[in-house]
């Protein structure tokens, strides 16, 4: 039973009264007692002191309820100061009550005065000397509400009383300094010094010393309603928190308070123990609250946190004596004020381990909500400017372009380690869709031609309109338009610092200028027809051009020949190209050939055959040594100097091969047939083992670690084999497939080992052969292709129900099958970091998938046919793909590259050089700090 229940109890009934007899000596006495009077000191405390309103409330009303209780044997007196009586009358229980039965004390005045300061000096037989009790006087009618002033002011000039006179004077009173003063001086004295009861001390106190004095008369003191401050007790254990966990500080701190040089023995504060013999501290002295100047200026600064330490405190402790759980923690109002003034709160903190403790576990779950709002908040903005980029691609794609960056950019500011799939997918619509471009506006019909320097700052251009035009990358004209050639400018060159430009046009002329389109010489003849292409090397010493009438010529920058015209051409010469040395001329023509010239016009090697078509252009590397060519028919070649393909084919099976795998530093090829053998190549195509012999069937795969001393294959006898790079088998052959096996994987590291096979599981092995898991059931169908994550987490796997799937190393799904393709799933990859999964299919298309199974693009579709095998490169950016039309083609991989590709295209556009608008700004912005730097870094 709480102690405000017992108030009605003994009111209203006789079998209350044992409730009492333990806290009450006689407990007989009690029982037999008629008539109870409650004396309730010191009310105001319910206004200062009781922060919960509910809980004061609630006290109220149990008293005030006595008065409608009949003939009750409870009486109830209350006191409290003056000062508070506008506290009771804004309290409806109470408002009413103190109407009547109200006995107001009016302030001592005159002679009451009088006799307070003079009546307990005559007990003690002394005297006070007239005057002294005069100017006593005087000061209390200067001093409001002045009684503790007064009780300690007569409690210090009794110590200094007149001992032979007997008497208190005048002149001991005015040394004291008055009624504040002396209260002041004293409790001065006691902060400062140790040695404080000498007249002149000298053992100053240590400024932690004076910092936990501060501290605790902070918290001996409770902040009322407005300005009113009252004593508010602690226990001393509450007052030891102060010096946290620390036992010799506890123990100083101890001494402080109680010790022999302690403020309890300073007579600033007072220790009292309660029935559990619990140690309380209080201040000693009302007076002190205003009187004690320095305590003032603490209260004044402290006067906004004190409540706040309190009320944390309280909410601590509510806490605690509920079921510990988040609806109990701190209101958010409560917390935000705490979190805004945290570090000016801790030194007043009641108990600060506990309350530290309470408080970041509260704001650290409030931040964590505040952070899952504010994610979805952007997740729901950026699907809804992804849905935004489709709306604007058909009709404004400059704009979808800009918004696609700009989401891509705050998607990896605001949520880096999710990019969501709705953008990826937008980004990547705009790469293939949002057509943009730079227009250099000027020439008078069709543009033959077009050259850029090796710096890329200067473009050139030649037309039908028979006009040279030089532009920066801006799109915007460096000279006046070139104008000499007499009809159509077929060619345009420049050379490596563009300072010369060359030309070649119908007029059968060539012709050099500068930048500034000043001729450098005159006009070079030689051609009779047309010149169909122009040439500048490097150093800018050596020009070719080629023409209609099958010849080749070579000049130098002054306009002479360097040789005989190089005849051997059968036809238009379509394209010419020279070497970075100026060493090797290349050209190409209508008679299906290459052919390849030094300096001097003497032929190379024999003329490069193998095109089916007219030979349209021809380029050659920077070192010289490789020359591509392209023709009518198709086709892109590849030749050494001397004119040969780089590469034999590598000949060795006798049967179909079924798969190759080639290590990362590429020095290891490895292949598996259909004559059950796997081979392993080196990088000139050289066998560099003996066949492997070892599956009793067709080798259907075969896989290679990153460090090559590991290879995988799987057949049609249902077993994964593991071998070194030498050919010897590692382990016995591992069983477990109930049918043939499609396709293996091993992790980067060389210890898991991935397979799918006809009998629709994938399955998990370590180096040793041993199982890793229980087999991994999901497909309906065979599995066609399993793949596995750089760091071995993930595994991919695509079947013939049309599915991909996603597992972990411990067997378990990680997202729904994935849905998409209509048809089988011949062939899945995963990228390095684990973000990317790629797909393909008999659908013929090739799909992008994230690791939450959510589609990243629209299908890439391109085959003509089934797509048969897919491969994405270490850095994610570029996806590889084989089908059944013959062909290899090439993706950009993901959102980096997508990105990129992107910001190049609108580099050098208005609306990134000038850009108006804000969501302008934030995408040049986005392609300056995801491309642009770290390619240029």
């Amino acid at each position: 039973m709480t102690q405000y229940a017992l108030v009605v109890e003994i009111a209203q009934n006789d079998n209350s009264f044992g409730s009492l007899t333990k806290p009450i000596d006689d407990a007989e006495a009690v029982v037999n007692t008629e008539k109870f009077l409650l004396v309730v000191d010191e009310f105001e405390k319910v206004f200062t002191v009781c922060i919960d309103k509910e809980e004061r409330q609630r006290f109220i009303e149990l008293l005030t309820g006595v008065v409608e209780i009949h003939d009750s044997r409870l009486a109830v007196v209350i006191t409290m100061r003056g000062d508070f009586l506008q506290s009771c009358l804004d309290n409806p229980s109470l408002t009413h009550l103190i109407q009547t039965p109200v006995v107001v004390i009016p302030p001592l005045t005159g002679v009451d005065f009088k006799e307070t300061i003079a009546k307990p000096a005559q007990l003690q037989v002394h005297s006070v000397e007239e005057a002294g009790a005069l100017k006593i006087l005087q000061n209390l009618q200067q001093e409001p509400g002045s009684l503790p002033l007064l009780e300690f002011a007569l409690t210090k000039l009794w110590e200094k009383r007149e001992q032979k006179k007997y008497q208190l004077t005048q002149e001991e009173y005015e040394y004291l300094g008055g009624l504040t003063a002396v209260l002041n001086l004293y409790a001065e004295n006691v902060y400062h010094y140790q040695d404080y009861e000498k007249e002149y001390p000298t053992q100053e106190r240590t400024q932690q010393e004076k910092e936990w004095i501060k501290q605790i008369f902070l918290r001996l003191v409770g902040t009322g309603e407005g300005e009113k401050d009252t004593r508010q007790r602690q226990p001393k254990a509450t007052l030891l928190n102060i010096a946290g966990n620390d036992a010799n500080q506890r123990q100083q701190l101890s001494e402080l308070l109680d010790g022999e040089t302690g403020l309890v023995k300073g007579r600033l504060l007072v220790s009292e123990k309660d029935e559990k013999e619990e140690v309380w501290i209080n201040l000693a002295h009302e007076a002190l609250i205003e009187s004690w100047q320095q305590f003032a200026q603490w209260r004044q600064q402290d006067r906004d946190l004190r409540p706040l330490s309190e009320s944390l405190e309280n909410t601590r402790r509510e806490w605690l004596n509920e079921t510990p759980d988040d609806k109990y923690l701190i209101q958010k109002g409560l917390l935000a004020q705490v979190r805004d003034s945290w570090q000016q709160l801790q030194p007043d903190l009641q108990s600060p381990q506990q309350d530290e403790d309470f408080y970041q576990r509260r704001d650290a779950d409030d931040k964590h909500r505040i952070a899952e709002m504010e994610r979805a908040l952007t997740e729901s903005q950026l699907r809804e400017k992804a849905a935004r980029v489709d709306d604007l691609l058909p009709l404004q794609p400059l704009d979808s372009l800009v918004l696609a960056i700009q989401a891509m950019g705050e998607n990896q500011e605001k949520l880096p380690q999710q990019i969501l799939a709705s953008v990826q997918n937008s980004l990547n619509r705009v790469v293939n869709k949002a057509r943009v471009s730079i227009p250099f506006c000027g020439h008078e019909g069709n543009v033959s031609s077009v050259a850029i320097s090796a710096d890329g700052q200067t473009i050139v251009s030649g037309g039908i309109d028979g006009t040279v035009r030089v532009w920066n990358y801006q799109g915007l004209p460096l000279a006046e338009p070139l104008r000499g050639h007499q009809g159509n400018v077929n060619s345009v060159a420049i050379s490596a610092d563009g300072q010369m430009i060359v030309s070649g046009g119908a007029d059968g002329t060539v012709r050099l200028c500068n930048r500034q389109g000043l001729p450098l010489a005159k006009p070079l003849r030689g051609d009779k027809n047309d010149v169909s292409s122009v040439a500048i090397s490097a150093d800018g010493q050596t020009i070719a051009s080629g023409g209609a009438d099958g010849m080749v010529r070579l000049w130098n920058y002054q306009g002479l020949l360097l040789a005989e015209p190089l005849y051997g051409h059968e036809g238009n010469v379509r394209s010419v190209a020279i070497s970075a040395n100026g060493q090797t001329i290349v050209s190409g023509g209508d008679d299906r050939t290459v052919r390849l010239w030094n300096r001097q016009g003497l032929s190379l090697a024999e003329p490069l055959r193998g095109h089916e078509g007219n030979v349209r252009s021809v380029a050659i590397s920077t070192d010289g040594q490789t020359i591509v060519s392209g023709s009518d028919g198709g086709t892109v070649r590849l030749w050494n100097r001397q004119g040969l393909p780089l590469a034999e084919p590598l000949r060795g099976h006798e049967g179909n091969v079924r798969s190759v795998a080639i290590s990362t530093h590429r020095q290891t090829i490895v292949s598996g047939s259909t004559d059950g053998t796997m081979r392993f190549w080196n990088h000139q195509g050289l066998p560099s083992a003996k066949p492997l012999r070892g599956h009793q069937g067709w080798v259907y795969c075969v896989a290679i670690s990153t460090d090559a001393q590991t290879i995988v294959s799987g057949g049609t006898d249902g077993t994964v084999q593991l071998w070194n790079h030498q050919g010897i088998a590692l382990t016995e052959p591992l069983r477990g497939h109930q049918g043939w096996v499609y396709s293996v994987a091993i992790s980067t590291d060389g210890q898991t080992i991935v397979s799918g096979g006809s009998d629709g599981t994938v399955r998990l092995w370590n180096l040793q052969g041993l199982a890793l898991a229980e087999p991994l059931y999901g497909h309906e169908g065979y599995v066609n292709s399993v793949a596995i994550s750089a760091d071995g987490q993930t595994i991919v796997s695509g079947g013939d129900d049309g599915t991909v799937q996603l597992w972990n190393r411990q067997g378990l799904a990680l997202a729904e099958p994935l849905h998409g393709h209509q048809g089988f799933v011949n062939s899945v990859a995963i990228s390095a970091d684990g973000q990317t999964i790629v797909s393909g299919g008999t659908d013929g298309a090739v799909r992008l998938w994230n690791l939450q199974g959510l589609a990243l693009t629209e299908p890439l579709r391109g085959h003509k046919g089934w797509v048969y095998s897919v491969a994405i490169s270490a850095d994610g950016q570029t996806i590889v793909s084989g089908g059944e039309d013959g062909t290899v083609r090439l993706w950009r991989g993901d959102w980096r590259a997508w990105l990129q590709v992107c910001c190049d295209r609108l580099r050098y556009h208005p609306v990134f050089t000038n850009p108006q608008t804000e969501e302008a700004k934030a995408a040049c912005e986005t392609c300056q700090k995801y491309v642009w730097s770290k390619v240029s870094g």
